[in-house]
This record gives C-alpha cells, sequence and structure tokens, in this order.
C-alpha cells in the first residue's frame, strides 16, 4: 500500500476589498506565492512584511488590471488591499517550497 501524500499546492479565488487583510495564515511556511489579478479596472496591492497599503508611494509591490505577481521562497505574512471596494477576481496560488 503506498503511503498518503501531504498536498504541497493551494489554489482558490480571493476577494480583495478597500481594506487590508493576510493572505497567507492559510498557506505553507516557506512558500512560492503567485497571485493573479483578473479585474479589468482594479488594481491589488501586496506588502510582504504588514498591512497592505493601497497608495502607489507606499513602497507595496502592484498588480495592475489582468496582471499577476509571483513570489518565491516566502516565509513572512503577505497581505494585500486593494483600490476599489470589492474585487472578486483574484486568484491565489500557493505551493509549498522544499
Amino acid at each position: 500500500m503506498m503511503a498518503r501524500r501531504e498536498s504541497r499546492h493551494i489554489q482558490g479565488a480571493l476577494t480583495v476589498t478597500n481594506a487590508s487583510v493576510e493572505v497567507s495564515a492559510f498557506t505553507y511556511d516557506p512558500r512560492d506565492v503567485l497571485i493573479q489579478n483578473n479585474h479589468t479596472t482594479g488594481y491589488v496591492y501586496i506588502n510582504l512584511s504588514g498591512d497592505a497599503v493601497a497608495d502607489d508611494e507606499s513602497g507595496m509591490f502592484i498588480i495592475k488590471p489582468g496582471g499577476s505577481m509571483e513570489f518565491r521562497d516566502i516565509s513572512n505574512a503577505v497581505s494585500v488591499i486593494g483600490n476599489i471596494a470589492s474585487n472578486a477576481k483574484v486568484t491565489l496560488s500557493t505551493a509549498k517550497t522544499k
């Protein structure tokens, strides 16, 4: 009989609002993170070390409409915020690093 293997991948839809939220609480540590913004007008701001701020001058990573961003071997909190009230067209994928 083969041993059951632990899943190393998590993927799902994420609604990003205009309030900062930590999205890494349910993921592996350390991990690779891919965030896709499939909205046509909304921006997604990402912070790897605290609360995200929807401000172009704040030093946040920014995913423009239709874009994506990948982070490798992340072991700290990942927070996101949007520049619109509700963006339900964001996808978050994580993979446990070896």
